[in-house]
């Protein structure tokens, strides 16, 4: 994916110099030790995100990094509830640095709006319907039973038991 707007200084400098070692290996660390523990709520590692995307960029000319962005957004919005809320609301103190005295509800939803805005900043998709190019929606639903059929969706932190909720959260990222 091109990055348009290189040198907008709002940009994280990874992004505004692609050359910068320094930057680009602060945000591969942030990314590294942050995604997995949010995907799956510190429970042993299940990779949630990484399994959807991978079953999804098996049909589609979709890269890594925006299969990543495009489904993690997904997922926290789909996995965010009331035994998930404290989580999220801890990563919009800790991480986005929201302050305001507002419910954990509210500074929950305030953390994956930051997030979304964090992705549109880097240039990357946040809907699978902003992809180029022909998108056939019956993809979602081999995805999903490709993905049902080769993991325990049932031991994520938000379980999913049926092939439809599986396609139902891929559906949520279109």
């Amino acid at each position: 994916m091109k990055f348009h707007y290189r040198n907008d200084p709002m940009r994280p400098a990874a992004v505004r110099e692609p050359d910068n070692y320094e930057a680009r290996a602060q945000l591969f660390w942030a990314a590294d030790i942050s995604i997995p523990h949010m995907e799956d709520m510190g429970r042993d590692f299940i990779g949630t995100v990484h399994a959807l995307e991978s079953a999804l960029s098996g049909y589609l000319n979709l890269t890594h990094g925006a299969g990543i962005a495009i489904l993690s957004l997904a997922w926290f919005k789909f996995s965010l509830n009331e035994t998930t809320v404290s989580r999220y609301a801890a990563w919009g103190r800790n991480v986005w640095g929201i302050t305001r005295n507002i419910t954990e509800r509210e500074m929950a939803g305030e953390a994956i709006y930051r997030y979304e805005q964090f992705i549109e900043k880097l240039g990357l998709p946040v809907r699978l319907s902003e992809l180029k190019g022909e998108f056939d929606k019956n993809i979602l639903k081999k995805a999903a039973a490709d993905l049902f059929r080769e993991q325990d969706t049932a031991r994520w932190f938000r379980p999913l038991g049926t092939e439809e909720e599986v396609h139902a959260l891929l559906e949520s990222a279109y």
